[in-house]
């Protein structure tokens, strides 16, 4: 019987023995009798193998994430492209406005980019503009305003508040069947110009642009940021 004991005690010491170099190991497991068996592995956990664990995890999840906004992103410049194309290129902020151009404005000089931001609340935005074509004359810039405010209401946008005494700045809302909340600023800038060098004082004439300044805000507008982000790529 204390032969017995001895064995017992060895026995229990073995398997109490830290893991080392020497041992074999398999699947997270530790075969500290050297039987070479899965049935006779012993549990063995290494914080090394757990910590390059979740590192692999945590980079297929960026992985993931990237392939994602590189679809949204291709989906959003085919969505562009297919508007573009169905309007003959005749719409601003297409996906987003589809607002037909008038043929007295173009993207043209500081109109012909497209940009955008995020917002302190969480949303985001984007703006660009529409310049009033040389062969018009300036207080032509008021009736190109007009008429694109009356496109708008026809589009089903709603003025934000009593409708504004001033012509050349006027707010829109608009809720769309997905539940997005959206606001536009209209405005005629007379004293600058988007994505211009400033012009003299005296210079009325070149200050031509009319500005369209879409605000998101809300889940339920995330839908439209692929759409922004390919319409203000370079």
């Amino acid at each position: 019987m204390f032969i017995g004991v001895i064995l017992s005690f060895l026995s229990f010491g073995v398997l109490l023995d830290i893991p080392d170099a020497q041992h074999y190991r398999i699947h997270g497991m530790i075969d500290v009798n050297s039987a070479r068996s899965e049935r006779l592995l012993i549990p063995y956990f290494n914080p090394d193998d757990a910590k390059r664990h979740e590192e692999r995890l945590a980079w297929f999840k960026r992985r993931k994430r990237e392939e994602i906004n590189k679809r949204r992103k291709a989906e959003a410049y085919r969505h562009r492209q297919q508007q573009l194309a169905k309007a003959g290129g005749g719409l601003i902020l297409a996906g987003i406005l589809d607002l037909p151009r008038l043929r007295e404005t173009g993207p043209v000089d500081g109109c012909a980019k497209v940009n955008k931001g995020l917002l302190n609340d969480g949303g985001f935005m984007v703006f660009t503009c529409e310049k009033l074509l040389a062969q018009y004359p300036i207080k032509h810039q008021y009736v190109a305003m007009d008429r694109y405010k009356g496109e708008l209401l026809k589009a089903g946008w709603r003025h934000a508040k009593a409708e504004d005494s001033r012509a050349d700045n006027q707010s829109f809302r608009r809720r769309d069947s997905y539940g997005c909340n959206q606001t536009l600023r209209l405005t005629l800038w007379s004293d600058r110009a988007m994505n211009e060098p400033p012009a003299p004082v005296h210079a009325r004439d070149k200050y031509r642009q009319i500005v369209f300044l879409t605000r998101f805000n809300g889940a339920a507008c995330e839908r439209y940021y692929p759409i922004v982000q390919a319409l203000a790529a370079p």
